[in-house]
């Protein structure tokens, strides 16, 4: 469809245009782009649920041994990686236990 528009500014000057529109189906263009940006993202949270399903939770890992791996690719700061696991396990994505880990026992998160 095509749309002709004429407008006048506050100082009397005339613009005239014309937009080639194209029709889009109501509610696929915006499940599409979900769909891209959860598949493609490379956000801390999907890095982490990435390595879950590599099977690197198997065992328990303290956040330590998480940053450790996830900074092999991507560098970040060790406390967005605790938050980001504390979050996982707080959406039921991770489980939390805890491990002895340099004589302490500590937080540790395992699926």
């Amino acid at each position: 469809m095509k749309v002709k528009i004429e407008v006048t500014d506050e100082n009397g000057r005339t613009y005239a245009g014309e937009l080639e529109l194209e029709q889009i189906l109501q509610g696929r263009r915006r499940e599409h782009a979900k769909e891209t940006n959860t598949k493609n993202s490379s956000s801390l949270p999907q890095r982490i649920i990435r390595l879950r399903e590599k099977g690197y939770f198997a065992s328990p890992r303290v956040y330590n041994e998480v940053h450790a791996e996830i900074q092999k690719e991507y560098p970040c700061d060790p406390a967005r990686v605790r938050v980001a696991l504390i979050r996982l396990q707080r959406n039921k994505q991770l489980r939390k236990t805890s491990k002895n880990y340099g004589g302490k026992d500590l937080t540790a998160y395992a699926w």
